[in-house]
């Protein structure tokens, strides 16, 4: 059978045998066998090999994929979303990812990034990031501060002590359920008009404020600040914790994300999002909650798709978003990978632009060979999915070894029969942590066996 994607392990899991992922395991739609579906996910891994090696390098160039318009443009859109659920579901990833289609760029060239990096943190188990980056603040106290004058050394050391115990527990402690999108569901009936008010796209200057007394603060604000006094005056250690942070945050990194920690405390994920976003100086603070999440994460990697019809865009509307792109380019070079999906020879201001990046062709060379004979078994097919699912460095794996020879003729050429013993035979090698497919992996994909009904 041929699993579903939620059957899949972490990228770790399959490093000892020098591969990203199982090549032969690849989520049907339906639960019937298709080749083409491994097409798609060799593109995908190739891809995400891609991106790991550019997350461990310090300066990464950009990644270009160059699609093919000679297959439907829906096997571009199902790579793409196997490696949006690869990133997601993978922790040893270390990367956040953010799609960010053209379309969006309506609501402004930079915002458009931003609010969707603002989306996937605050919804990528946030706690975790949250607690990385309280460390980081703890590792560098600032006796400078107002809210440390007034917390105190001692009792800011007590907090530190409790917190490096079980990192987790405290930051769920101290800033609510992690899993709660509105603590306040009675405010979400308030509208808020501050994006609203905001201008799509500005030229972030040097002294452009993140925020001023133009922008507003959100719904149920006062509340919340007439709570927090309370608590002060009630001598409450946790409200002095959070002053701590939300000030440190504010002089250190960005009053927008130091008004976001506050408010997520108040409010929990949905205005979290929102207050990420909610900025006079876009390009700012997008480098701010950049910073921000990099405390966890290797690298956020930034992936641009949907310019099928850019040859309809004004062309100095082009020019104006080549141009944003290439400075969120260079202003993040240390911390994001810029992937740009493109159609080869119709987006040329961008091919342009990043012309020197990581060139990947994604053009499905199998595609029409499955689909005239869907279960012949080709070779060449077969080692290019190995050569895709390869680790960054990695010697591929190829059809001439001896396990996956010995498969292959025990499926007498058939192309379901055999990805359904090879993906046994890996499993099986990852499984035990063996460092190449050896005796056990053959006995298991020997013994594997494709059944219809274990799909249904």
């Amino acid at each position: 059978m041929s699993p579903l994607p939620e059957d899949a392990h972490e990228t770790a899991h399959y490093r000892a045998l020098g591969l990203l992922a199982n090549p032969f395991l690849a989520p049907a739609m339906d639960g019937t066998f298709d080749g083409r579906d491994y097409e798609m996910t060799a593109a995908a891994n190739a891809l995400l090999g891609e991106i790991v090696a550019a997350a461990a390098q310090e300066k990464a160039k950009p990644i270009v994929v160059n699609k093919t318009a000679d297959v439907p443009s829906s096997y571009s859109l199902r790579s793409i979303g196997f490696v949006e659920h690869a990133i997601v579901a993978d922790d040893s990833l270390d990367v956040l990812h953010a799609y960010v289609p053209l379309f969006l760029m309506r609501v402004g060239r930079v915002r458009a990034t931003l609010r969707v990096v603002a989306e996937r943190l605050s919804f990528r188990e946030f706690d975790k990031t949250l607690a990385c980056y309280v460390e980081r603040v703890l590792a560098e106290p600032d006796e400078s501060l107002i809210a440390y004058q007034v917390i105190g050394e001692e009792r800011l050391a007590a907090f530190a002590d409790t917190f490096r115990a079980d990192p987790l527990a405290t930051i769920d402690s101290l800033f609510g359920d992690p899993n709660t999108v509105e603590r306040r569901p009675e405010l979400t009936e308030v509208g808020d008009a501050r994006g609203a008010n905001l201008e799509a796209n500005v030229d972030d200057e040097e002294s452009t404020p993140e925020i001023d007394s133009t922008v507003g603060d959100a719904p149920g604000t006062d509340i919340v600040l007439g709570e927090e006094a309370d608590a002060r005056d009630e001598d409450n250690l946790d409200q002095e914790v959070m002053d701590y942070l939300v000030e440190y945050t504010k002089v250190h990194l960005s009053p927008v994300v130091a008004r976001a920690l506050r408010v997520y405390r108040e409010r929990g994920l949905a205005a979290l999002t929102s207050e990420f976003s909610i900025t006079k100086a876009p390009r700012k603070t997008l480098a701010a909650v950049i910073k921000f999440a990099r405390t966890r994460f290797d690298k956020i990697v930034l992936i641009y798709d949907g310019f099928d019809g850019w040859g309809q865009v004004p062309p100095d509307t082009r020019m104006q978003i080549a141009s944003t792109l290439s400075e969120i380019r260079w202003a993040l070079e240390s911390d994001a990978v810029l992937v740009m999906m493109l159609q080869k020879g119709e987006v040329s201001e961008l091919e342009e632009q990043f012309g020197a990046g990581t060139q990947l062709e994604w053009s499905f060379p199998g595609v029409i060979a499955l689909q005239d004979a869907p279960d012949e078994l080709d070779a060449t097919t077969v080692n290019r999915w190995l050569d895709a699912a390869a680790y960054p460095g990695s010697e591929p794996i190829t059809l001439d070894d001896r396990v996956l020879r010995a498969l292959a003729d025990a499926s007498h050429d058939s192309l379901r029969l055999f990805v359904t013993k090879a993906a046994a035979a890996v499993e099986s090698a990852a499984e035990h942590g063996a460092s190449a497919l050896d005796d056990e992996a053959l006995e298991a994909g020997i013994a594997a066996e494709w059944s219809e009904e274990a799909t249904e």
